[in-house]
């Protein structure tokens, strides 16, 4: 029983780990789009840690593409994958009418 606690707090400790990073991404992106929204990642999707969409001004199109790209690379060589994807209607900025 101590080997599975101490296996399920190390998976705690990793996952909070993850997640701060991955919140440490969104936030360095941040600043070149208009508008971010994010989302917990769904419940059993174990390996997502941000769940993220960046609505990104034309004129920062391209650094905000090095920019991921630059992290991806990062990312890739501690064993973690960062898989954008898009660009995509802009539906996840749309606030519904009251």
């Amino acid at each position: 029983l101590e080997r599975k606690r101490r296996e399920r707090e190390a998976a705690r400790t990793l996952r909070a780990r993850l997640e701060e990073r991955a919140r440490a991404l969104s936030d360095e992106l941040a600043p070149l789009c208009a508008q971010v929204r994010s989302r917990p990642p769904l419940r059993g999707e174990g390996r997502l840690v941000l769940d993220a969409s960046f609505l990104v001004p034309r004129e920062a199109e391209q650094a905000f593409v090095e920019r991921v790209a630059e992290r991806r690379a990062e990312l890739a060589r501690v064993g973690l994958e960062l898989a954008p994807s898009g660009p995509w209607p802009a539906y996840n900025f749309v606030e519904p009418a009251p």
